[in-house]
Order: structure tokens, then sequence, then C-alpha cells
């Protein structure tokens, strides 16, 4: 369709004028605004210099790792819940050793006792006492209690703590602890006394062998073997 060439408007084939201004009609291109122009192609997009990441690495068909392998947790902090003293080991031409036995849950620790750990032992319970205010027969009683009694000052403490300060301590596992017999029998060179003294033999069986040990004074603390080892702690002693 023509269009005016003086107002650009719309004109038929067959006007001469154009109804809007009254200029004669003469064919003209139609303006450039009414053009069907072809819309400008889109803007390229600048290509990313960066290449992107490759795909995750597939899962199918690979063997899972293997779980981790199981470790035996460590024990620490394991506390003595008994201390047995007064026990011995016969030695030759009448001689012994003695010892002392702490209890944990999971470990027996048998301590040979030496004249310098007793000394040791005793001026600490001296020193102790004198701290406290006790006069002669006080810091005596206390030295008498360490001797006949050297286990409990290690009452409470850790097998931790007590290697620390007696690295040479024999550890028996009580799981390896198979049988502990403790007998009572009247000594025979008492009879006919007023008095008879009873003798004590204990005796531990393990997987390495067999321990023996004998007291003359029975340390009643042992009976929490009881519990330590049920079904394993044989006795004829009634505590």
């Amino acid at each position: 369709m023509p269009y005016c060439s003086n107002c650009g408007n719309k004109v038929l084939d067959t006007d001469k004028f154009c109804n809007n201004c009254g200029a004669q009609v003469r064919p003209v291109n139609p303006p450039p605004s009414m053009r069907n122009t072809p819309p400008p192609p889109p803007p390229t997009s600048t290509p990313n210099r960066n290449p992107p990441p490759p795909p995750p690495p597939s899962t199918m068909n690979r063997t899972p790792p293997p779980p981790p392998a199981y470790a035996q947790p460590q024990s620490y902090g394991e506390t003595i819940v008994t201390t047995v003293s007064n026990f011995q080991k016969p030695k030759s031409f009448g001689r012994f050793d003695a010892y002392i036995i702490l209890a944990t849950a999971q470990n027996l620790l048998l301590i040979q006792l030496t004249n310098d750990m007793v000394n040791r032992s005793i001026k600490e319970a001296q020193e102790k006492a004198k701290a406290e205010g006790k006069g002669f027969w006080g810091q005596w009683g206390a030295q008498l209690g360490t001797s006949f009694d050297y286990a409990a000052k290690y009452a409470g403490w850790t097998k931790e703590q007590v290697l620390a300060e007696i690295p040479d301590a024999q550890i028996i596992p009580n799981q390896t602890v198979s049988k502990i017999e403790l007998t009572s029998s009247v000594n025979s060179a008492d009879y006919g006394k007023a008095v008879q003294r009873n003798d004590y033999k204990l005796k531990i069986y393990t997987a390495g062998g067999k321990l023996e040990l004998e007291s003359g004074t029975l340390d009643t603390k042992i009976k929490v073997f009881h519990s330590l080892f049920p079904g394993r702690f044989q006795t004829n002693v009634h505590f």
C-alpha cells in the first residue's frame, strides 16, 4: 500500500491526493520505521574461557572400600578396686619374698616388696601423721599400719600410676585366669595350744602356669575376688 510522500499517511492506489494533508500522492516506499525489518540476531555470548568441570566418576561396578579394621580399645585409667597384703613366696633356707596384690576390673598386679619400698612407705606414713598433728603414739600407729597393710596405700590409684612407680610389677590379665584357690588350714605346730594359727595358701591358675603364695595372716579384702572372678574364685574361708 502506498504512502503520502508529504505526511506518510496511507493512501489507496487510486487516490490522487492525500486524505490527510491534501498533498498530491506520489508513490513512495514505506517509512523505515514501518518496514518489516528482520530483528537483529541475538547477541552471541562470550565463550567461557574456563572449561566445564569433568563429570563425576561413575560409581557403577566399583567395589566399595573394605571397612576399617577393628582396633581393640586400650584400657586407660584402670582403677585399683582392691588391695591385698601379707602374701609371701617361700625361698630356700626358710627365707621368703613378700608380695602384695592389686586388682582392677581387667588385671591383677603382682608386686614384690623390697626393703627400700617398705622403709620409704614407713617414712611417708610417719611424716603424714606428724603433719596431721599426731604425737608419738599416733606416728607409731601409722608406721605399724603401713607395715601390716602396705598395699592399702595404692587404693584408688590407677594401674598407670602404679606402673609409673613400680615398672617391674607383674601384670596378669583377669581373662587369662582360669581359677583362683584360697585355702585355710591349721598350722600343725600349733596343735594342743589354746590359740591355733591358720595358714593360708593362694594358688592362681593362668594359661601360663600356676602361681603359689602363702600367708600367716589373711587380708580379708581378698573377698572382692568373688565378684572379680565369679565362678573361678574357690575358697574354704568364711569371710
